[in-house]
């Protein structure tokens, strides 16, 4: 079981058994209601966050990596909220079930604060990590631009954007492709032979955009596969860069497409289409046809 699922679980686990303590002390209470809603429905409130807070860790990939901090934070802050509570009734009489009652309230306030805390901190975390990651691959494509640039063929053009794709952007696979009259035509390619027969049929079934595109429900491709498509265009289509890459994970709840991600992508097309606008305008060919 990874991080994730042990701290998931934990929490589901856990804020449901204090949700069940808090209706337990409601079920036995005795004196009065009002009393009642204000000692037990802040605390059952609590719990049930916990819970939510476990499935919510769970159906969100983007934190995996930080499940350990925020599950850290969550326990020390419930075992120092635990721990004030107790100090507080040392040497006061008080019934063994009015303690743990007590205990359990800390518990669940001290749980959910930490887990606040720890998502907060999370956040900042992997924030300033995504910068990070995102700064160095920027400037790794910029350095890769100006070498695109210099090229002289377009195997040369196509060798360093398949570099690019699979090295610096974290493709599992890239194509090049370069538009003939025939259609769009595979220069170099990472992908298996299958599929790279499969391409500019796919290629040719697509609609024509400026924009990349995520690829989904193609014929013959599985559902699992997320091909990206970069068009090399300017005035008119010179060709394509296919990177099958999974897709980054977002915060946003409107969209599945990473922004940074996606602008990654572009400047690598823009990039490939400049050295390959270069070649074209010495009126050769890009490919013999």
């Amino acid at each position: 079981m990874n991080h994730r699922q042990f701290g998931t679980a934990f929490l589901l686990v856990f804020g449901a058994g204090l949700a069940v303590v808090q209706l337990r002390q409601a079920v036995g209470w005795s004196g009065d209601p009002l009393v009642l809603a204000f000692r037990t429905l802040p605390f059952l409130w609590c719990a049930i966050a916990i819970s939510y807070a476990g499935y919510w860790l769970r159906t969100t990939p983007a934190y995996d990596d930080y499940m350990l901090r925020i599950a850290g934070w969550a326990v020390g802050s419930g075992i120092g909220f635990v721990a004030v509570v107790s100090l507080l009734y040392v040497g006061t009489p008080i019934e063994q079930s009015a303690l743990l009652y007590a205990l359990a309230d800390a518990l669940s306030a001290g749980i959910l604060a930490g887990l606040l805390i720890g998502l907060y901190d999370a956040a900042h975390k992997r924030t300033r990590s995504n910068i990070e990651s995102f700064a160095q691959k920027l400037e790794g494509l910029n350095q890769y631009g100006r070498t695109l640039n210099e090229s002289t063929t377009v195997d040369e053009i196509s060798a360093l954007s398949i570099e690019v794709g699979d090295i610096l952007l974290d493709a599992e696979s890239t194509a090049f492709l370069v538009s003939t009259s025939a259609g769009e035509t595979v220069v170099d390619t990472t992908f298996s032979a299958e599929m790279t027969d499969r391409l500019p049929k796919i290629m040719a079934t697509e609609t024509a955009t400026a924009d990349v595109q995520l690829l989904s429900n193609i014929e013959g491709v599985p559902t699992d596969l997320s091909l990206y498509t970069v068009p090399l265009q300017t005035q008119e289509r010179l060709g394509t860069i296919v990177l099958q890459a999974t897709p980054q994970p977002t915060d946003s709840l409107e969209t599945t497409v990473n922004k940074e991600q996606t602008y990654l992508f572009q400047l690598l097309g823009a990039h490939a289409t400049t050295a390959l606008t270069h070649l074209k305008s010495r009126e050769e060919p890009l490919l013999s046809e």
